[in-house]
């Protein structure tokens, strides 16, 4: 009976080996979202920002959605009044 009491009395060395077990796995899943998620998307994001800041007056883009366009100023709102859409046929 007594050896069944002391396996079910946790001691303080396998406690503190659970825990920090637990601590270094949470951390390891914290890294794996770190470079697999947020570091290339902050890349990402770094790049269209440069895009954007790249882009000059006559330069041709598409959307996501298929609208071809041309910038007629820099710097400016996408919507305007002299806005010209042309729409590709895979939009459609």
């Amino acid at each position: 009976m007594n050896v069944l009491a002391l396996m079910a009395a946790p001691s303080a060395e396998s406690g503190s080996a659970s825990m920090m077990t637990s601590l270094v796995t949470f951390g390891l899943v914290i890294l794996i979202f770190y470079f697999l998620f947020i570091r290339p998307q902050k890349k990402r994001d770094k790049e269209a920002k440069a895009m954007l800041a790249a882009m000059k007056k006559g330069d041709r883009v598409v959307t996501i959605g298929g609208i071809h366009a041309q910038s007629s100023q820099s710097r400016t709102t996408l919507l305007s009044s002299r806005l010209m859409i042309q729409l590709g046929l895979s939009s459609l």
